[in-house]
């Protein structure tokens, strides 16, 4: 005991800056930092049986993400690229930082599933919906149900439902207010949940947001490679691009490399995302000929272009369709 307390009493110091440098370089903060990223070959992403070559590529660009910390977000301070942002404007409301990766986790299977549906469509390649299931993505704030994020919906009022179509009417033969009993699957377990309908644009819904994961069966066939560190749906409109042009003979990046974000659903409609600032700061840092956002983002992203004077080409899409236009042209 002696030796232990002479121990202690001569490398104390020791102990103390140990303990201070884990408070400031370990310890969380609510609060991450994010700052520019960079960019994904997608060839490395996807891989198509009998597919075509390309001269130029498709990328996908991303945001880095760093956990907050007494470090990180001194850091933050002192450089103008990075931001710190609250974790509860990280976590999606309603829910806790598992929920939130769970389905940032489907909605990127969802992306890819979109992005596959779609470019095989429009290269005119078979490809078949072979099963559809469907997640609670988000609640909305007026809301009244104890359905969580990321369960999956088995059945509406013992009807059982695999698309949005089913769902909508199913609901249209109740009211609003009225309660309707949901049968759900979450993490492998089953339970039996409740929602009150409320009434949104002309519509009666259970006040949730809905995502469709389609499993699809292609001619030819197609791999894909998710990384542990991907999440969200942000590179839809990028991986429809790839897949296209892998089914296809001409090869419209023209040698040029193809930088880009937006979700796509599977009609392929392009829809708006975040951290379109730090995205285009990590692409810049690279060798990038175009860089395609949805318009939603465009203003911004000019905004950004401009205030620090990038020589980079920058469009707006709506579509999926207005992107190949445009490519082709």
């Amino acid at each position: 005991m002696n030796k232990i307390k002479s121990f202690l009493k001569n490398n104390y110091k020791i102990f103390i800056i140990y303990i201070i440098i884990f408070v400031v370089v370990l310890f969380p903060l609510p609060y991450y930092v994010n700052g520019p990223g960079g960019i994904t070959n997608i060839k490395d992403r996807v891989k198509i049986d009998s597919s075509y070559k390309s001269k130029g590529g498709f990328y996908l660009s991303y945001v880095s993400e760093y956990k907050g910390t007494i470090a990180t977000c001194l850091v933050s301070l002192f450089n103008k690229n990075l931001d710190i942002i609250k974790k509860s404007d990280v976590v999606i409301p309603k829910s806790n930082i598992e929920d939130t990766n769970l389905i940032d986790k489907i909605m990127l299977k969802s992306a890819y599933s979109n992005a596959t549906l779609v470019a095989y469509k429009r290269a005119n390649k078979d490809v078949e919906i072979t099963n559809t299931e469907l997640y609670i993505q988000y609640l909305f704030d007026e809301s009244n149900t104890d359905l969580h994020i990321g369960d999956q919906l088995v059945e509406i009022e013992n009807t059982k439902v695999n698309n949005l179509k089913q769902v909508k009417e199913i609901l249209n033969k109740y009211n609003e207010n009225d309660e309707v009993i949901i049968k759900v699957k979450h993490n492998n377990k089953r339970y039996v949940r409740k929602a009150k309908l409320i009434k949104y644009k002309n519509s009666i819904i259970m006040g949730v947001g809905i995502v469709e994961l389609n499993e699809l069966k292609t001619d030819p066939s197609i791999t894909y490679n998710y990384q542990k560190d991907e999440y969200g749906s942000s590179g839809g409109l990028m991986l429809s691009l790839n897949i296209y042009n892998a089914l296809t003979k001409e090869d419209i990046t023209k040698g040029k490399t193809i930088v880009g974000t937006g979700t796509i659903d599977s009609e392929g409609n392009v829809g708006m995302i975040d951290g379109i600032k730090y995205k285009i700061k990590g692409a810049i840092k690279n060798k990038v000929d175009l860089f395609i956002v949805p318009n939603g983002n465009l203003k911004e992203a000019l905004k950004v272009k401009e205030d620090n004077n990038y020589k980079i080409n920058i469009i707006g899409v709506d579509t999926f369709e207005e992107a190949i236009d445009y490519l082709k042209k």
